[in-house]
């Protein structure tokens, strides 16, 4: 999606530290009720970045019964991270 058609929206953080992202929003980008997301700090902000429902599935099929020792674990997860935080 192209962020130019998408209208800027202000957000207040309640007392949990909760947002409400806006029904226009969520309309434009499809949010859905119980939806996961990654939360990464960006720059001065953070970026949410939403989770594929069938992560766990598309995961599995790509790797199959690959096993990982702790270091490998480690490195995976970093550069995972490092992909996420890519716009």
């Amino acid at each position: 999606m192209n962020p130019q058609n998408v209208g800027m929206s202000v957000v207040e953080v309640d007392s949990r530290f909760r947002v409400t992202i806006p029904s226009e929003v969520r309309k434009q980008v499809q949010v859905n009720e119980g939806q996961k997301f990654y939360v990464i700090p960006y720059e001065h902000g953070l970026l949410l970045k939403p989770i594929p429902s069938d992560a766990p599935r598309k995961l599995d099929q790509m790797i199959g019964d690959f096993k990982f020792d702790r270091k490998a674990a480690r490195k995976a997860e970093k550069w995972l991270l490092g992909q996420a935080r890519q716009p």
